[in-house]
């Protein structure tokens, strides 16, 4: 019974994508043309551009096929030309431009290359080239890309807006017994996307969070049930780092097993757990002071909002507490100037993704490739498409299994309903594996807008490339 309902659920799905809800343009390619891949990227709220990777059998070189979609209409951008191999690292826009950037490697060497397109007249008004060694993670907003780097001896930044020139700032380490250089050994950056609903976010030790000219870093320690918090502002070319602050979560009766923080709005919210006890402390950064203490006990049962799955909080702990499994903690602020706290687990093959569905866009990313060689894993090269199978993005039987508290600002907890989001929870999951299920569409790639699903894909059918929005 239960197969042959997600089997409808799947075809209704899927005819839902093919529907031609929106179907309302179709391009077909010159035949000199090998199709490799394609990217979507979300430009403004019903506006997305698409790229086709394809290797131009006449010239031998690589084009990238640029086009802008609005639900109604394609436009053709300048095409791009390349005898190197370019991924996307980042990409963002401001109403009059479009800025891309690329990677490519030459020899052993390791480039960046920056395109803008002049999106009144279709037309790159900049295509330039510089050093993209060491690269380790990168940040991605609406109007803004942060890349960061890291090597033996500093630490650095490049930040790209509408500004021709990439504003600089670094960070040079006195030398191996820095506590900024010891900060950041041995760990790779996992940096959290917060201008979007976070579910889960990262497991790894060491995250970063974009806030305005500032990146907050946060470091934890298991066995101590202790995070580390960081702040480096990119605003000035040298960087001048402030004190690293300690924050704990303990039990005078008992050490906890795991710990796990997330930061949002200028506090720490950590949490530290095990199978029988656990307990949620927040954090003011500014004034180094607790704000709050929450106990996860049968006090608090009345005052959560749970998931379908969840069984309450000794079931949840117990779970938690396992092995097999990590714990979460998320904040995702409301349209009322609240927090919602969401506390799940996760399974310990799980990993947070930055811009996630990438992967299904097969797309090499460069924060990703650093952390799998830190993994000695082998990371394929191509034209386009080179993510390995390893970033798959697993999680625990798509149940639902979490428990959410309600507080305001100041990090008082609050017994009310859950006011909407800022930004909605969407099953992206669910969208992007759906339509790669469907049979009569290759080389698919997608974007979400801001209450759409967008896609571009070849239909066998058609024998052209067609362009489709979905409602969300």
């Amino acid at each position: 019974m239960i197969k042959n309902f997600f089997v409808l659920v799947l075809t209704f799905l899927s005819t839902a994508l093919i529907a031609n809800e929106n179907l309302t343009e179709t391009i077909k390619l010159e035949k000199h043309y090998k199709v490799e891949n394609t990217f979507s990227g979300d430009l403004y709220e019903n506006t997305s551009f698409h790229f086709i990777f394809a290797k131009n059998k006449k010239t031998k070189e690589k084009e990238i096929l640029g086009y802008l979609y609005n639900g109604a209409q394609v436009e053709k951008l300048e095409n791009i030309s390349s005898k190197k191999e370019l991924s996307i690292i980042s990409f963002h826009s401001t109403t009059s431009h479009l800025t891309v950037l690329f990677s490519y490697k030459e020899k052993k060497n390791e480039f960046l290359k920056r395109v803008v397109y002049d999106l009144s007249t279709k037309k790159i008004t900049e295509n330039e080239s510089s050093s993209n060694e060491d690269m380790e993670a990168s940040f991605r907003t609406k109007n803004k890309s942060v890349l960061i780097f890291k090597n033996d001896d500093k630490l650095f930044f490049k930040s790209f807006t509408e500004d021709k020139k990439a504003k600089e700032s670094s960070y040079t380490f006195k030398d191996d017994k820095d506590p900024i250089k010891i900060f950041f050994e041995d760990n790779h950056i996992s940096t959290i996307k917060t201008d979007e609903f976070v579910a889960n976010g990262s497991t790894s030790e060491l995250k970063a969070y974009l806030e305005n000219d500032k990146i907050i870093f946060t470091k934890e320690d298991e066995k101590q049930n202790k995070c580390s918090v960081l702040a480096l502002s990119l605003s000035e070319e040298t960087i001048i780092p402030q004190p690293i602050l300690n924050f704990t979560n303990t039990s005078p009766n008992k050490k906890f097993k795991k710990t796990v923080s997330y930061y949002s709005n200028g506090k720490l919210f950590l949490v530290s757990l095990s199978k029988k006890m656990g307990g949620l402390k927040i954090f003011d950064i500014a004034k180094n002071q607790e704000l709050n203490s929450i106990a996860f006990d049968q006090n608090l049962v009345s005052q959560l909002k749970t998931s379908t799955a969840f069984d309450g909080i000794e079931k949840f702990l117990k779970n938690a507490g396992k092995n097999k499994y990590n714990p979460t903690v998320t904040v995702n602020k409301t349209t009322s100037d609240k927090l919602v706290i969401r506390m799940d687990y996760v399974d310990v093959n799980y990993g947070y993704k930055y811009n996630w569905w990438w992967h299904h866009q097969q797309f090499f990313m460069w924060q990703q490739q650093f952390y799998m060689q830190q993994m000695q894993m082998n990371m394929p090269s191509g034209f386009g498409p080179s993510q390995p199978e390893y970033f798959f993005p697993s999680i625990t039987k798509d149940e639902k299994h979490y428990f959410e508290l309600l507080i305001d600002l100041n990090g008082k907890l609050l017994n009310e309903e859950l006011p909407r989001t800022m930004y909605n929870e969407v099953d992206k999951k669910q969208f992007v594996d759906t339509l790669e299920k469907i049979k009569s569409i290759k080389h698919e790639s997608s974007c979400f807008l801001k209450d759409s699903f967008r896609y571009i894909g070849y239909s066998k059918k058609l024998k052209s490339f067609i362009f489709q929005t979905n409602k969300i």
